[in-house]
């Protein structure tokens, strides 16, 4: 299932890259695309939009919306 984020503080490529490590560190099969200028994050994982949530924001990022769809 692919679950789309907005990510009020995705700034940065480091920002990107530690939302990727963080999806990552618990479904490694997870395709993540990141958009800089939208904010915009989407997933394609295994993991609900729960999990995947909290992986977010404990690497320290804040979402502002989510969505999941096929």
């Amino acid at each position: 299932m692919t679950h789309h984020f907005t990510v009020a503080t995705l700034v940065c490529s480091a920002c990107a890259d530690a939302v990727t490590r963080a999806v990552r560190s618990h479904d490694p099969q997870a395709q993540v695309t990141v958009n800089l200028e939208t904010k915009a994050v989407a997933i394609e994982s295994r993991l609900s939009e729960a999990r995947l949530r909290q992986a977010i924001e404990d690497c320290g990022h804040e979402l502002t919306n989510s969505s999941a769809g096929l």
